[in-house]
């Protein structure tokens, strides 16, 4: 039995009905808050990921901000799940293979990524993770060493280009003035060390952060061993009153990072530690190594305030595969830039940034895990991102604020190709281009309540291996890029006992990109544009400071994805759910924090959902109820901060897919999870380490 309104509803009925579902969901709250006269509305929470710094309340669009403590308290600081797990509308797939990486998606977008994050830009401390053609690499995300996070929700063109889903933005810790010193140690099951040291401080005006960080683990499954390394240095020194510049570094090397690729049900249920065998035999997996270095300056110039940020990023990778051996060289970098008024009821932000992406691509046949004698791929691949953006918001009354903007996105694709032993030239050049208007409101109903409402559009180009594996072998795919229409819907509740967000969207989507496999292709992915779909649903997050040492935080996403032309005239797809994302996904985490001690409860909760476009029985993921727990504490010796803690993860010992594969050949969709596993660690503070 499906949630939601009948499929035979017209299409503004649908739209009146999520309004209804919203006013059902708001107005317990509205009541609460007229009849609470001491509530105390708490200070109001800045944001930046809308490129311009803004109070949350103005925000015309979903946006949810994690904190230092939510981030790194008690969590292993592997995957990005630990941090993000609360934040609606925001799904994060474990595979528990750092070979092909966590998959993010925000309403949606993203879940058709075979490895990395696509659909969804990815920011540290400014500089974009995500390359010009839309795809992310996270092996330089460090969450021992991150202070906030910013997530924005929704259609994202407007202000990033290449994003349909939405944005995080991750930013490292800042130390106190001073110095201080901190170092952890943690180990658990399947091998797992976990070891990071990091020394930070400075002057007023001058504060900076080194981290060193450092994973081995063998894997709960056979051939799933990673060992990776990390360095992360920002220093942030402020010029004058009106100025500031920023130096960030971030370095990844890892050596080892196997691949016991997916498993069909049957071998999933009777043994899912096992490895497909084939991933096996061919040692599948990659060895990266990433250097990303970034320079951030900021300036006022009396009611003009700039912005400017510059990178370059190198990264070599080698990656045997099932049915091949890839070797890749990316050169990259670029700059964004800002430019915004201040201090007046009028705030105009105009910018321009430009993207630049070279690889060096070779494919060969994999001989156990190493390049052989035949060749079947040696090309450049060239991407150039040009993108100007004008976001103009106002201030009609002290309770209405308008929002609006445009951005013109020139994105252009070039393959060279050098490889010419096949008798043929895949060379070819695409040029895919967009406009990317928005519009949007936010109203202050009263203190500390706020709502918002918006109509936004968005476009997302196919990466370039999307368009290289081409499954007639020739040339590049005739791949459209993906473009959409959002409207949202929101609001917002900052008190000092309760936060409370809620937000219901409408999308519709044109030439959705979909990934497909074919038999006997080893797990190679092909795309193709899905005519139209839909995607809509309801997100809602709380947190309730029921006494200063218990919080209660949860949230609730409801998501409708859905086939309205699958654009394959051979299948009948139509009316079918999107695979790839659950219908329903609940997360609640129950904090008690006495003194200097501290006791996490977490309970996350996946309902089933489809891993193929037919929506086949065979494809049917599980719903899963995951239960983890958390404990810690900080006790003073010798002058030291000394923090021991103990976690568990999966404490009920769920057997179940923490990811599936969409449209995989075989059968083999899922992706198992750990059963019941353990951490324990120390870690030790000194000087003014907080």
């Amino acid at each position: 039995m499906s949630i939601g309104p009948p499929e035979s509803c017209p299409r503004w009925s649908r739209r009146l009905w999520f309004l209804y579902g919203m006013i059902l969901l708001v107005a317990p709250l509205n009541r609460a808050a007229a009849q609470d006269t001491t509530v105390v509305p708490i200070p109001q929470i800045e944001v930046t990921v809308t490129r311009v710094a803004e109070s949350l309340a103005r925000v015309p669009a979903a946006v949810s901000v994690v904190s230092r403590s939510d981030i790194q308290r008690g969590h292993p600081g592997i995957g990005i799940e630990e941090a993000l797990a609360l934040v609606p509308g925001l799904i994060v797939n474990n595979r528990y293979n750092f070979a092909l990486g966590t998959r993010i998606s925000i309403r949606g977008y993203g879940a058709r990524a075979a490895f990395g994050v696509r659909g969804v830009r990815v920011l540290a401390d400014g500089i974009p993770l995500t390359m010009p053609d839309g795809q992310a690499n996270l092996n330089n995300v460090d969450l021992t060493s991150a202070g906030r996070i910013e997530v924005l929700r929704g259609a994202a063109s407007m202000l990033y280009g290449n994003a349909a889903g939405g944005v995080v933005a991750f930013e490292s810790e800042l130390p106190q003035p001073g110095f201080g010193a901190y170092a952890r140690v943690l180990g658990g099951s399947h091998d797992l060390l976990r070891a990071n040291a990091k020394v930070g401080g400075g002057s007023e005006r001058t504060r900076y952060l080194i981290n060193l960080a450092r994973l081995d683990a063998d894997g709960f499954r056979t051939h799933s061993a990673v060992e990776q390394n990390n360095l992360n240095a920002r220093v942030r020194h402020q010029l004058n009153d009106r100025a500031y510049l920023a130096i960030t570094l971030n370095a990844a090397d890892a050596p080892t990072a196997l691949n016991p690729g997916s498993l069909p049900l049957d071998s999933a249920l009777v043994k899912p530690e096992m490895a497909w065998p084939r991933n096996a035999a061919t040692n599948s997996g990659e060895a990266a190594r990433q250097v990303q270095v970034g320079v951030e300056h900021g300036r006022e110039f009396g009611s003009l305030r700039a912005h400017a940020v510059a990178y370059a990023l190198t990264r070599d990778l080698e990656n045997p595969l099932p049915f091949a051996y890839i070797a890749l060289a990316r050169r990259a970098g670029g700059i964004r830039s800002a430019l915004s008024t201040t201090g007046t009821r009028w705030r105009v932000t105009g910018g321009l940034d430009v993207e630049l992406q070279r690889d060096e691509r070779e494919e060969f046949d994999n001989v156990n895990g190493r390049p052989g004698s035949s060749r079947a791929r040696d090309q450049t691949d060239h991407i150039r991102n040009f993108g100007p953006f004008l976001r103009v918001s106002t201030e009609l009354s002290p309770a209405l604020a308008l929002a609006g903007g445009l951005r013109y996105d020139h994105t252009r694709f070039e393959i060279v190709d050098r490889f010419l032993g096949d008798n043929r030239d895949d060379s070819g050049q695409r040029t895919m281009s967009a406009l990317s208007p928005m519009v949007g409101a936010s109203y202050r109903i009263s203190d500390g309540i706020s709502a918002f409402a918006s109509v936004s559009t968005a476009f997302q180009t196919p990466t370039t291996t999307e368009l290289i594996n081409n499954p007639t072998g020739t040339g590049m795919n005739d791949l459209d890029p993906q473009r959409s229409v959002s409207y949202e819907l929101g609001m917002r509740t900052q008190r000092r006992t309760l936060t409370l967000e809620l937000s219901a969207y409408h999308t519709a989507v044109r030439a959705a990109l979909v990934p497909y496999q074919l038999a006997g292709g080893d797990g190679r992915e092909f795309f193709r544009n899905a005519a139209r779909t839909r995607q809509q649903g309801i997100e809602a997050a709380a947190q309730l400071q029921a006494a200063a040492d218990f919080r209660i935080a949860t949230s609730y996403t409801w998501s409708d994805f859905t086939f309205i032309d699958d654009g394959l005239p051979e299948a009948d797809f139509d009316g079918n759910q999107l695979p790839g994302v659950p219908p329903h996904h609940w997360m609640t985490r129950v904090g008690w924090s006495p003194g200097a001690a501290f006791l996490e409860i977490e309970l996350d909760h996946t309902s089933a959902f489809y891993a193929a476009d037919s929506n086949a029985a065979a494809s049917v993921n599980p719903a899963a109820t995951v239960l983890d727990l958390r404990v810690g504490g900080s006790v003073t010796l010798a002058g030291s901060r000394w923090q021991p803690l103990i976690g568990v993860n999966n404490l009920l010992d769920e057997r179940y897919f923490s990811s599936v594969v969409i449209n995989a050949a075989g059968a083999r969709y899922f992706e198992p999870a750990p059963g019941r596993n353990i951490y324990l660690g120390v870690g030790v503070a000194i000087g003014n380490w907080h």
